[in-house]
C-alpha cells in the first residue's frame, strides 16, 4: 500500500509500484483528479480506479 499527498506524487507512486487498484479523490492540491484518472488509464489500462468525491454534480458522477 502506498499513500501520496498529491496527484503528481500518486502518479509517480503508480509508476514505481504498478498497483492493481488506485483509490483517489477528485479534489487534489496540484492537478484535477479527472486528469489524473486519464493519465493512469493511459499508462496503466489494467488498473482499477475507485474515486472518492463530495461532489453532487451528476455529470461528474457519471464520468
Amino acid at each position: 500500500m502506498q499513500e501520496a499527498d498529491s496527484g503528481e506524487q500518486g502518479l509517480q507512486a503508480a509508476r514505481e509500484n504498478h498497483p492493481d487498484l488506485v483509490i483517489l479523490k477528485i479534489d487534489l492540491p496540484d492537478i484535477s483528479g479527472i486528469d489524473l484518472i486519464a493519465e493512469i488509464n493511459q499508462e496503466f489500462p489494467q488498473v482499477k480506479i475507485v474515486v472518492m468525491s463530495q461532489h453532487s454534480d451528476e455529470g461528474l458522477l457519471k464520468m
